[in-house]
């Protein structure tokens, strides 16, 4: 975004433009407007918020000195628009979003991941009828009694292998084509996991096929139980969920949630596989992505999946 357009952005959220200062080309100086909710003092008599913008940024962003609030223009805008409930504002953040996104060119720009050339693997959506609907299925109660619920099972086209025992989610690409399927099973037989029809699990993220833009934030999970467990809680914070079927993420897998433009959350299990590979996790994406961060709760045995949805929230640390 360029000055002007910035400087009327700013004004529609209370800044006055008398007050803004160009402290050098491509900063600007302003009072913050999160001072009314994050200021001890309630007001910001000497600017303290830094604007950074121009076209040598991915974003346009903001960071205050004071309260210490830092993040996307956008961010900003729909910050105060829930707080003085205004929807006027909460649109304008929905359009800067989008207006302000960079190209994917921009966000890669300091990565050097080593390119992948791999045939994406389209299978025809028939191979799924050797496999019975979970909800007419001898796994049906396994899976309810997991906590996923029939929506889900629904929502996801979740299967059941009766030959092998296992519970079926099927794995789709962006466009929704079928890639393949991971079975868990659910009466001990190993392996616990097992990869159906030649799917490498490395090269994608389940739920990738159900993502939405207007959904800023993405939550990153081990397995798809975790997925089914939680993901309608997540839509209630605009964050979209992905599974990364363990605790180890890939190059490839971080390849893609770094072309996603979302601020990361990841949310693994706290015993030592799901601390070790979040911390791995956070350390790869945090070459390219503009937010990391991990989540923590002091239940440390308490595991994603077994959650529920006021745990979940909490472990996130969005409002919602």
């Amino acid at each position: 975004m360029n000055l002007q357009e910035i400087k009327i952005v700013l004004s529609r959220i209370g800044v006055d433009a008398s007050l803004l200062n160009t402290h050098k080309e491509g900063q600007l100086q302003i009072s913050c407007p999160l001072a009314k909710i994050l200021h001890e003092t309630k007001v910001d008599t000497h600017p303290s918020m830094g604007i950074k913008y121009g076209s040598d940024v991915a974003w346009t962003t903001y960071n205050c000195f004071t309260c210490k609030s830092s993040g996307k223009l956008w961010d900003l805008v729909e910050t105060v628009g829930k707080f003085e409930n205004r929807e006027d504002l909460i649109q304008l953040a929905g359009h800067i979003l989008e207006y302000d996104k960079p190209s994917i060119s921009a966000r890669f720009r300091s990565i050097s991941y080593e390119k992948v050339e791999e045939k994406e693997v389209i299978l025809n959506s028939n191979v799924l009828d050797r496999f019975e609907n979970i909800l007419e299925s001898s796994g049906k109660d396994y899976v309810l009694g997991r906590g996923i619920t029939e929506e889900a099972c629904v929502q996801w086209n979740i299967k059941f292998d009766s030959r092998q025992d296992r519970v079926v989610f099927p794995v789709y690409n962006f466009r929704n084509d079928l890639q393949g399927a991971v079975g868990r099973s659910v009466n001990g037989r190993l392996p616990k996991y097992y990869n159906y029809f030649g799917f490498n699990s490395g090269n994608t993220l389940g739920g990738i096929n159900v993502f939405r833009k207007d959904r800023f934030r993405l939550v990153l999970v081990e397995g798809f139980f975790d997925l089914l467990r939680c993901y309608a809680w997540a839509y209630e914070v605009n964050a979209d969920v992905a599974c990364v079927w363990s605790a180890n993420l890939t190059k490839k897998q971080a390849t893609l949630i770094l072309g996603l433009d979302k601020s990361v959350i990841i949310c693994y299990d706290m015993d030592s596989a799901g601390l070790n590979g979040g911390k791995k996790a956070q350390e790869f994406l945090r070459k390219g992505a503009f937010c990391v961060r991990r989540s923590e709760w002091l239940e440390k045995d308490l595991d994603v999946g077994a959650m529920q949805k006021d745990q979940f929230l909490a472990a996130l640390g969005v409002k919602r």
